[in-house]
């Protein structure tokens, strides 16, 4: 009897948070949202995970009754009236299913992976702070211009970054890596905090606030790098594979845009390259921290730029003597 009744009282509890969630997301999508009513619903995400799976497959039917109804309805012409008194209809006919309770069963028949209809979002250009919740439990917290899109699935969460940055409150989860891409960037994290911003038209700036995070480019996941809290890294896989190297008539391997690009190079090796142009020069004080490999683009002028990122990156410290940079243990 007792099983009988956790299992009945534990359906229950789905029905009704599927109901509250209908009803939070018709409200949301649709501009029925006050200010206090934004900070109830914060509360609410918060008060429960389960709430944000809910909330997010709520908002997906929102989305397909909306554009169904719409496409129904659609003359073959029409003017900006009729489309915002189509949208008007569609938007009260949600209403009521939320209200009659045909949106929260819709809710309960949607698997968990299918919560990404919310995505892709992006903030408004020179705007950020918007907050978005991911059917996992992980955050994704918006910078200006910040575009993205997710697909949460059963074995992994994807997350591509189009344009601007973004910060993750990443969800501990150890048998779904989450990977965000840039361009041809990835950054996988398990459970942590990091931010991911894009540069260049193919590349991307990785900063980790708390944990690790795996980076690679396209093709290179072999060549990964470990970065830890504190830790950043800026990589470019198109200016990689054209411009590393020294060969010809750029023998030091000194770029066009005067940076030498590094993949995976180890850190004496790299090192070497920018004892020979500058003054300053950089000694590595144990042969396992230059055994250590490198990826990314450091302007050749900038040795104290490149000797800090390396002794990061070792888990060594940098000290600085007359004329000479000093990577050593710490």
């Amino acid at each position: 009897m007792d099983r009988r009744r956790s299992r009945l009282t534990g359906a229950e509890t789905r029905e009704r948070i599927d109901r509250e969630a209908a009803e939070w997301a018709a409200r949301d999508a649709f501009g029925d949202m006050t200010e206090d009513d934004r900070a109830a619903l914060e509360v609410w995400l918060a008060a429960d995970r389960l709430h944000h799976g809910a909330y997010l497959r709520a908002r997906a039917i929102c989305h397909v009754i909306e554009d169904e109804t719409l496409a129904a309805a659609a003359p073959r012409a029409s003017n900006d009236d009729e489309v915002e008194t189509r949208l008007s209809a569609s938007r009260a006919f949600t209403r009521r299913l939320a209200g009659g309770g045909a949106l929260a069963a819709g809710i309960a028949g949607l698997a968990f992976f299918a919560a990404p209809a919310l995505w892709p979002s992006r903030a408004p250009d020179g705007q950020g702070g918007r907050t978005l919740h991911l059917a996992d439990g992980s955050d994704v917290t918006l910078g200006p211009g910040g575009d993205v899109s997710a697909n949460i699935g059963a074995h992994e969460r994807r997350i591509e970054l189009r344009k601007g940055s973004a910060t993750f409150h990443v969800a501990k989860d150890a048998s779904r890596p989450f990977i965000v891409r840039s361009g041809g960037v990835f950054a996988q994290a398990t459970g942590t905090i990091y931010t991911v911003s894009r540069w260049r038209s193919s590349g991307g700036d990785v900063r980790v606030s708390e944990g690790t995070v795996r980076v690679w480019a396209e093709n290179a996941e072999g060549k990964a790098v470990l970065l830890h809290a504190g830790q950043s890294l800026r990589l470019d896989p198109a200016r990689l594979s054209s411009s590393v190297g020294g060969a010809g008539k750029n023998p030091l391997g000194v770029a066009a845009d005067g940076k030498f690009w590094f993949d995976d190079v180890a850190i004496a090796e790299a090192a070497a390259r920018f004892n020979k142009v500058n003054t300053v020069r950089i000694e590595i004080a144990e042969p396992a921290l230059g055994a250590m490999t490198i990826v990314g683009g450091f302007a050749a002028d900038q040795p104290e730029q490149f000797a800090r990122a390396a002794a990061a990156l070792a888990g060594a410290r940098l000290t600085r003597r007359e004329g000479i940079l000093v990577i050593e243990k710490p």
